[in-house]
């Protein structure tokens, strides 16, 4: 495959010396930073949404679930954990003192940021192999109407 298809922030390698023609490249691993999601105007890294989350209540499994509805993007951290007001509050806190575009956003009424407590068997797996999937995005924008979020 070409070199050029591979993802940037891949570690790889050249696996022999300059000059020698039809160098080898060998893919070493996956950038911890792979998967990327684009709300509103920020990037979203589910990884780091993993590590406030493992900080916080430990290592739980969890889902990020993204909406749009009325005009505005929803982000919901669906977390299989029995977890209060206060908790949720924490976590969300925590979340946009890290990220300030998330909190721009939730500032101007352009995004929703929700916890939602939830047991294992709540969280959508795909079908065919049974596995989490830790991102659902269900978004579908209008292309007509003033883009406001109460």
């Amino acid at each position: 495959m070409p070199l050029i298809r591979y993802p940037v922030g891949d570690i790889a390698a050249w696996s022999e010396p300059l000059g020698k023609t039809a160098r080898k490249f060998i893919l070493q691993g996956r950038s911890s930073l792979g998967q990327r999601i684009r709300v509103g105007f920020s990037s979203v890294f589910p990884d780091e949404f993993d590590t406030l989350i493992t900080e916080i209540f430990g290592r739980q499994q969890w889902q990020m679930v993204l909406d749009h509805q009325d005009y505005c993007d929803q982000l919901t951290l669906r977390i299989v954990f029995t977890g209060s007001d206060n908790d949720a509050d924490a976590l969300c806190n925590s979340i946009l003192e890290k990220d300030h575009s998330l909190a721009e956003l939730c500032e101007a009424g352009q995004l929703r940021l929700i916890i939602e407590w939830c047991r294992q068997d709540e969280l959508i797996c795909n079908s065919r192999t049974g596995k989490l999937q830790r991102v659902i995005d269900r978004r579908t924008y209008m292309t007509t109407g003033v883009e406001k979020c109460s």
